[in-house]
Formats: C-alpha cells, sequence, structure tokens
C-alpha cells in the first residue's frame, strides 16, 4: 500500500492541492517582502526623524546652556562693587588710575572667559575704555541694548549682528553699571562683552555628532519678510549673515520653519536637494535650529537591503517549492523519521531536565493543581530540610510558607491561574522553624494533558543583606554633615555627590555630573588642581589635605579643608573627596585672633597705665611725706622755743615767721600734691569707665551731633573768641556717644591751646572713602613740635606739664581709646 501511494502521485504529476499551496505560499512571501521592504524604509526614516530630532534639540540646549553661561558671567561681574565703583569713577574722571585696573581686568576677561573685546561706554553709548584693537565705535544694536540694560538694570545678551567697521559677525553681552549717590543720583555706564561666534557657537553648530556626508545643521531666524541664515553653511562658504531667503517660498522647510512649522519638514533645502529636517527653536530668543540630511544619504544603505530583500524573495519562493515538492516525495518516510526523531528529544529531554533537577543551584519545584508536590529537586532537599517522602505524602504548598506570608502567597496563587505566570517576593519556612527570603518565579505548564504548576525559587538572603549594607553605606553617605564627592581621574567629571555636598552648594546631582572640581574651586587652575593631583596619582601620597574656598549655585563662597585620596579598584580608578566647611572654625579662629589682639592691647595699656600711675603718684606722694616731715620739725622747733624762751619777744620772733610763712607754705605744697593725686585718680577711673563701656552702634548724623557740641561750648567758644567752620558732614555708623566725647575733646584743646595772638578759628571736615568716613578737625593754635607728636596720645602725657593751662593729659589718651 506504501509503495502505491508512493507512486500514484509521480503518474499523475504534482498534487492540485499542493500547486494551489505552493502558489498561495509564494503569494504570502511576496506580500510579506513588500510589506518588509516598506517596514525597513519607514523605520530609517523614523530612524533618521528621531536622529536629527535629538541631534536639534541637542544643540538648542547647548546654545541655552551657553547663554546661561554668558548672562551669569555677566551677573558676576554686574554684582562686583569694587569693579563698578572703579568703573564709575573712571566714568566721571578718565584721568584717574582707574583705567589701568580696569584695563588689566578686561584683559583677564578676554584671556580666561575667551571673549573678542571688553569694553567700559557711557549711558550714551561712547567708548571711554577699549584694548588697542578695539572699535571706535558701537553698532545700533549695541546702543539701544544698553538703554534697555541701563532701564531694567539688567544684563542684555544682544543678537549676532554684522560691525559696521569690520564687516565681522559679534554677538555682545551688556552689563549695566550704575552707581547711586548719596544726593540721589545716579553715575551709569556699561561694560561690553563681544563674542565672536568663530570660536564657540559656529564650531558648536558645525559639529554633527556622528559622521555624516550630507548632515547639516542651520541655524536662522526670521528678519521681516525674509529667513536669514546666522550661521557657515557646509555647502555654500561664508554665507553667514548673507543668505536671505524671501518667506513667499513657502515650498522650502527653512521658510516654513520661520513661519511657525516644528517637527519634521520635508523639502529642498538652499541647493535645491530633497532633505529630511528637524527643526527646534532656542528658547528666549528668535532663533530656530534646524538639523537636515539628504534624503539621498538616508536612504542609501537601504538601497542594499531592497535588493537583499528581492534576493531573499526570490530565494524564499525556489525553497518554498522545493520543500513542498520534497515534502510531496517523503511524506510516508518523514512523518516516521519525525516520531523517531521525537522520541529521541523526548529522551534526551528527560535527560536533560533530571539533570536540570539535580544540579540546579535554585529551588525547583513542580506542583499539580490541588498544590501537593508532584517533583523537587536536592536544592529543596537541603533548602528545607524534608526529605522526598515528606514532600510528596506529608506537604502541601502552604507548609513551606511562612505564616505570615500566607495570605498574600493565596493570592498570588489565584491571581496566577488567569495570568498563567507570577513573580514574587516572600518569606519560605524550613522545617526547622526558621525562615528565609525568597524570590519565586511560576508558570503553569501542561504535561500530558495535566496543568501543573512549575516554581523556581532562589535564596535570597545574600542578596538581601548585601542591599541593606549597600542601601546603609548609600544613607550614610547622605546623612554625613561632611561634604562627600567621588569624579573622574581623566575628565575630572563629578560621579557622586552626597546630600551635604548638594544641600551646602545648591545644585541637583545631574548638574553636579556636568561639573568638575574646578567649577567649584575659583582660585585653581587647570594647572595648579593637575599638580596636586600628581602626587596621588604617582603614589608619592595616599592622602592630600588642603584648604580652599568653594563657590555655591549662587555665586558665594565658602572656606573648606579638603582630605583628596585617589582610589584605585583595579579595572576602575576615582578619586574620593572629604570636603568640611570650616565656616564656623574660620570664625572662631578669627574671634580668637581678635581676642588675642585685644587682650595685647588690654595688657599693654595695663603696662603703660600702671607704670605711669606709679611714676606719677609718687611725685606728689613725694612731696606729701616730705613736707609732712618739714611741718613735724617745725612743730617740734615751736615747742622748744615756748619751752625753753622766757622772753614773749623772742619767742615771738621765733615762731611768727614758722607760722606765717612756712608752715603754710607746706601746707600749700601738700595740698597741691593731694589736688595733683586726686586729678590722677579721677582720670584713671575714667580711662577706667571707658573700657567698660558697652557700644551702641548707630547710623550718626555727624552734622546734627556738632551742632549739639558747639551749642553745648558756646560760651567757651565766645570767652575765645573762636570761629568755628563746619562744612557738611557725611553720616558715619559707631557710638554717639563716644564719637561726641571725641569731638568735644578735640575742639576743648583747640580752645585751650589756642595762640593768644591771633583769633582761633577750628575748621571740622569730612569725606568718605570706600567703604569709611574720614573727618578733620583743624584749627591755627599754637600746633605740637614734631618731636613731641608721637607722644600725646600716651596717658597723663601733657606737653606744657608746668603751663598754665590747666588739665590731666588725658583728652587725646581718650579720644585714641
Amino acid at each position: 500500500m506504501d509503495s502505491t501511494f508512493r507512486k500514484e502521485p509521480t503518474a499523475k504529476g504534482f498534487p492540485a492541492h499542493l500547486l494551489v499551496l505552493s502558489l498561495a505560499f509564494s503569494a504570502a512571501i511576496v506580500a510579506f517582502g513588500l510589506w518588509f521592504y516598506q517596514a525597513q524604509k519607514a523605520a530609517i526614516l523614523h530612524r533618521t526623524e528621531n536622529e536629527l530630532g535629538a541631534v536639534a534639540n541637542l544643540k538648542a540646549d547647548e546654545i541655552t546652556a551657553w547663554f546661561r553661561e554668558r548672562l551669569a558671567d555677566a551677573k558676576v561681574l554686574s554684582d562686583n562693587r569694587y569693579l563698578t565703583a572703579r568703573a564709575i569713577r573712571y566714568l566721571r574722571n578718565p584721568q584717574t588710575e582707574d583705567g589701568k585696573s580696569i584695563l588689566a581686568r578686561m584683559d583677564g576677561l578676554i584671556e580666561h572667559y575667551k571673549y573678542h573685546e571688553v569694553l567700559l561706554v557711557s549711558e550714551t553709548g561712547e567708548i571711554c575704555l577699549r584694548s588697542e584693537h578695539g572699535p571706535r565705535q558701537l553698532n545700533p544694536q549695541t546702543r539701544d541694548a544698553i538703554k534697555k540694560a541701563l532701564l531694567d538694570r539688567e544684563p542684555v545678551l544682544v543678537d549676532l549682528f554684522v560691525d559696521d567697521a569690520s564687516h565681522d559677525i559679534f554677538m555682545d553681552v551688556v552689563i549695566p553699571v550704575i552707581s547711586e549717590e548719596a544726593d540721589g543720583a545716579a553715575s551709569r555706564g556699561a561694560v561690553i562683552l563681544r563674542i565672536d561666534p568663530e570660536d564657540y557657537l559656529y564650531p558648536l553648530i558645525a559639529k554633527w555628532p556622528t559622521p555624516s556626508e550630507t548632515a547639516e545643521i542651520l541655524l536662522i531666524r526670521r528678519e521681516g519678510e525674509e529667513v536669514l541664515f546666522l550661521s557657515e553653511l557646509r555647502h555654500r562658504p561664508e554665507a553667514a549673515m548673507k543668505l536671505r531667503i524671501p518667506l513667499s517660498r513657502t515650498e522650502l522647510p527653512s521658510v516654513q520653519a520661520a513661519l511657525g512649522g516644528r517637527g519634521i519638514l520635508e523639502g529642498t533645502d538652499y541647493r535645491g536637494v530633497r532633505v529630511l529636517i528637524s527643526v527646534s527653536r532656542v528658547p528666549n530668543t528668535s532663533w530656530l535650529i534646524l538639523a537636515k540630511m539628504d534624503y539621498r544619504e538616508i536612504l542609501l544603505p537601504f538601497q542594499i537591503q531592497g535588493w537583499l530583500i528581492i534576493c531573499l524573495v526570490i530565494l524564499s519562493i525556489l525553497i518554498a517549492t522545493g520543500v513542498f515538492y520534497i515534502s510531496w516525495q517523503r511524506n510516508s518516510t518523514e512523518y516516521f523519521r519525525s516520531q523517531y526523531h521525537a522520541q529521541l528529544e523526548r529522551q534526551n529531554l528527560q535527560k536533560r531536565y533530571d539533570y536540570l533537577m539535580k544540579s540546579a543551584n535554585d529551588i525547583i519545584l513542580l506542583v499539580d493543581k490541588a498544590g501537593r508536590f508532584v517533583e523537587v529537586n536536592e536544592r529543596a532537599l537541603d533548602a528545607y530540610g524534608y526529605t522526598k517522602e515528606e514532600f510528596f505524602q506529608q506537604l502541601s504548598t502552604a507548609d513551606i510558607i511562612a505564616p505570615q506570608d500566607r495570605e498574600s502567597f493565596q493570592q498570588k496563587m489565584d491571581e496566577s491561574k488567569k495570568a498563567g505566570a507570577y513573580v514574587r517576593e516572600g518569606r519560605h519556612a524550613r522545617k526547622d522553624g526558621s525562615e528565609f527570603p525568597v524570590e519565586a518565579s511560576a508558570r503553569w505548564i501542561e504535561v500530558d494533558g495535566q496543568e501543573y504548576l512549575l516554581s523556581i525559587v532562589r535564596d535570597v538572603t545574600e542578596r538581601n543583606n548585601l542591599y541593606k549594607d549597600k542601601l546603609f553605606f548609600s544613607q550614610t553617605m547622605d546623612a554625613s554633615l561632611n561634604e562627600l564627592y567621588l569624579f573622574d581621574p581623566v575628565s575630572f567629571h563629578f560621579r557622586y555627590a552626597n546630600q551635604g555636598a548638594l544641600g551646602n552648594l545648591g545644585y541637583t546631582l545631574d548638574e553636579m555630573k556636568r561639573l568638575t572640581p574646578l567649577d567649584l574651586k575659583a582660585e585653581f587652575t587647570s594647572a595648579t588642581f593637575q599638580k596636586i593631583l600628581s602626587s596621588l596619582i604617582s603614589r608619592q601620597k595616599d592622602l592630600q589635605i588642603f584648604e580652599t574656598t568653594h563657590r555655591r549655585k549662587d555665586g558665594t563662597q565658602y572656606p573648606v579643608e579638603v582630605r583628596l585620596q585617589l582610589i584605585d579598584q583595579g579595572s576602575d580608578r576615582v578619586f574620593l573627596a572629604v570636603v568640611l566647611d570650616v565656616t564656623e572654625r574660620k570664625k572662631v579662629e578669627q574671634f580668637r585672633e581678635q581676642l588675642m589682639k585685644s587682650l595685647r592691647e588690654k595688657t599693654e595699656e595695663m603696662e603703660n597705665l600702671l607704670y605711669v600711675s606709679s611714676h606719677d603718684l609718687r611725685s606728689p606722694l613725694v612731696n606729701i611725706q616730705g613736707f609732712s616731715r618739714r611741718l613735724e620739725n617745725l612743730v617740734q622747733t615751736l615747742d622748744q622755743s615756748i619751752e625753753n624762751s622766757a622772753d614773749m619777744e623772742e619767742v615771738r620772733a621765733t615762731v611768727l615767721p614758722i607760722l606765717k610763712e612756712r608752715i603754710p607754705s607746706s601746707l600749700k605744697y601738700i595740698l597741691a600734691s593731694a589736688t595733683k593725686m586726686d586729678t590722677l585718680i579721677n582720670g584713671l577711673l575714667r580711662i577706667s569707665r571707658l573700657g567698660r563701656a558697652p557700644l551702641n552702634p548707630s547710623l550718626v548724623d555727624m552734622n546734627q551731633l556738632i551742632q549739639s557740641i558747639l551749642a553745648t561750648m558756646e560760651h567757651q567758644i565766645q570767652e575765645a573768641g573762636a570761629t568755628i567752620e563746619c562744612s557738611q558732614l557725611p553720616p558715619c555708623w559707631g557710638d554717639s556717644c563716644q564719637i561726641n566725647q571725641v569731638f568735644s575733646n578735640l575742639i576743648d584743646n583747640a580752645l585751650k591751646y589756642r595762640d593768644e595772638n591771633h583769633p582761633l578759628v577750628v575748621q571740622i571736615s569730612g569725606e568718605v572713602l570706600a567703604d569709611q568716613v574720614k573727618y578733620a578737625v583743624e584749627d591755627n593754635g599754637i600746633g605740637i613740635k614734631s618731636e613731641y607728636q608721637k607722644n600725646i596720645w600716651g596717658l597723663f602725657t601733657r606737653i606744657d606739664p608746668l603751663g598754665k593751662t590747666p588739665g590731666e593729659g588725658l583728652g587725646l589718651a581718650v579720644v585714641k581709646k
């Protein structure tokens, strides 16, 4: 029968049903080939659209970041009060020395920040300060920007323009320079940072991420009824700021983009070549980014694929026809052969299954629908502590689930009957009652018409412990109050920064990964930082400790101590920096230094006070002692004269000179010395009270204070016939009581030590010097010789100690204190 079945098709030809099936299959292959061809073409176009969109967005983001950096530079300069003050002074008076320092600052900006030119201009746009090769006049765009910057008091970025003199393309950043005067007036000007787009912007735009023959990035903007190309073109040199296309040519993608088209556009470019273009706008500008590529280049790889698909379709048809033919000839033989191979495969599969069950490192369980175990591997026996007999005869799945986990396990089981599988984490129980964490992956399978649940269970105790350790380490690192950083030893970009660092600096972790330590350490250059790292890289040192300052995102700085080491993990190396914010320590050190300085001054003052006190008090004390002994001798003389003389006339002649002259003279010297001692002691008390008096600083109206002093001293001024000339005085910050005492002492000294031969004139003036106020009290009195001038500030120091002018020599000492 088999022989007859085999010969019949040969005699009758190819069976009709197989012929129809073969033709249908061939048609299906052709249809699939066409569909695959179109799908591949669409995929290539879609991938190219995504690439163009990504490139356009990337360039827009890079240009936006570059704008922010330029405005950030401008903001830093705008907030620089030192530079603003010098610039204002120079604008007022170009003859000052400030021009040199401003030029030096300009040269630094050109050298380090790669600006083409830096200019100082007046509020009318007149160039006041420039380098040797700088422009002599500004373009209208920049002049308009100066007005806007001064009006808004914010830096202004001037769009790309062609310089009228040099015909070069530039951008300007206008920084307002404004100084408010005390009378309400304002001095104003501006600093111009001139940018050459050839230095960074044009190379940034021209750079394509991958090699390409036709890919190009265009930068355009709309000007009136035209599209202006802002950047250089790959296929048309020197077209920047020159090539213009009218908006009426709406078939061009560049015009469509200028009219509001976004996303992916198709059409011909400025060369007339069909291209695919992605459009993206640069935020807060009129600029449009066009990333384009020729259709020819996009579909070039697909031409080979097209021929390949055609060949594959033809080959598939031939193979299918051959298969049908061979299938027709060998139908019976193939059936038995397939059965034989299937049996062999089942046997091999059984062997592999047995080997897998025996040697698998994970727990493998086979469970029926009733929850009874059908098969378990050796790893399950070791993990749970049961024998196979116990698994098969006594246990169900609920027995190996931890009690607190059984409800969620049953819920997963119910869900798996609908979904066909589940993955869960939970806890399983051993025979001894101990528990361990597991990750279970289960799927319902069919074997011989019966459904079973095949579960692969993994003990994740070690993994969980590692995760906990890692989590603990990560949380510990983030909880550290010190700043912790990891940065790459080649690019220096940060890989990690803990929360202590992020919170102090004000950056996010994503922002930090775009920065390097040089962005934080303002005082370091690349060369100086490399020098510190070189000793760690060469293993000359294991640790580098140094102090520097860190710059926050808002521009503020704070002192830090850095401990830097190189971590070498064999396949990877990274620098670990532990940074301590030493702001408080610096404050303590500064406070300690101030205390030590104050202590030294107090000690020196005490030594001087003790010396002066012992010296000046000893002199009147010696006088009192000497004249007291003299009185004692005189009293003895009186007593002897009265006792030994009987003649009253003789007694009178002896006693009267003593009573009338010598005793009053001695008493006079004793009283004078006692008065001097009282004066010295009162002076010491004044000095003591002055040292203990608390300071109450406030803004002092000096004009009002001087008028109050002059009103109090009006009698002395009139008595001395003095003229007080007081100009308009600027206010100051200080203790009004102590400032009153200073000026009272100085005016009182001028009245005391006036020249009797000339009318006394006292002049009081004041001026502002940077962050201080300087006051002067001048008079035309007797003056002080140069050799005495260094001594006048001492305690109890008088240039004329025996002069007629009363005083204790404390006035100028009080003024100095």
